[in-house]
């Protein structure tokens, strides 16, 4: 449970088109900035400082586990930023919930009321609590605001974005912010192609 008086769900969010250039071609998409973002407040109850407590888990539901172990997901920038913030505690560990899962198992990680969820949308099934999920999962104040999509953010931008982001404070990025983290952006896979390209070791 989360500490007293803490509460992670967000109210909502507000909705922001933003464009930027990436290299010569001008990119239009949409930032979901969350209207209670996180505080110091938060931070502190995702971290654990009891003796002998297990960590909290973050769960991702847009990642893999494999993604979390690749620093590819955004649950490990807010994990090294509650290492951070509270270097007493113990941080929590990010999880991903894509991929496949016993049904156990993934209903053994959403109904832990120790584990945060650090999305915006809940994985297939457990809104309507179809995979035998008792919990109800809410959008995140966590979330990240920078959506990887078709249209829109790629994955290096988003995580290059969310640590912008996380780092000022989870105040929203101003115009000249937004392009600086878009040209800084580390080039990640976006494919399982790109995947075996960029990162033939993984496949043996």
């Amino acid at each position: 449970m989360a500490e007293a008086g803490i509460e992670f769900d967000a109210s909502g969010f507000e909705n922001v088109q933003v464009s930027f250039m990436r290299g010569s071609k001008s990119v239009s998409a949409d930032v979901k900035y969350v209207l209670n973002p996180p505080t110091v407040d938060t931070d502190r109850a995702l971290s654990s400082g009891g003796e002998g407590e297990e960590p909290r888990e973050m769960l991702c539901p847009g990642c893999s586990d494999q993604e979390v172990a690749l620093k590819m997901c955004h649950g490990c920038i807010l994990a090294d930023h509650i290492k951070r913030t509270c270097p007493t505690r113990t941080p929590p560990v990010p999880r991903g919930l894509q991929g496949v899962f016993a049904a156990e198992k993934m209903i053994g990680l959403l109904d832990n009321e120790r584990n945060v969820f650090i999305g915006r949308r809940a994985p297939r099934g457990v809104a309507t609590k179809s995979i035998g999920v008792k919990r109800t999962m809410h959008a995140s104040r966590y979330a990240n605001p920078f959506v990887v999509a078709k249209k829109g953010f790629l994955l290096g931008e988003s995580l290059s974005l969310y640590q912008s982001y996380v780092d000022g404070g989870f105040a929203p990025l101003s115009e000249a912010q937004l392009q600086q983290g878009v040209n800084t952006a580390q080039r990640m896979p976006e494919t399982l192609e790109e995947m075996l390209a960029l990162r033939p070791e993984l496949f043996g």
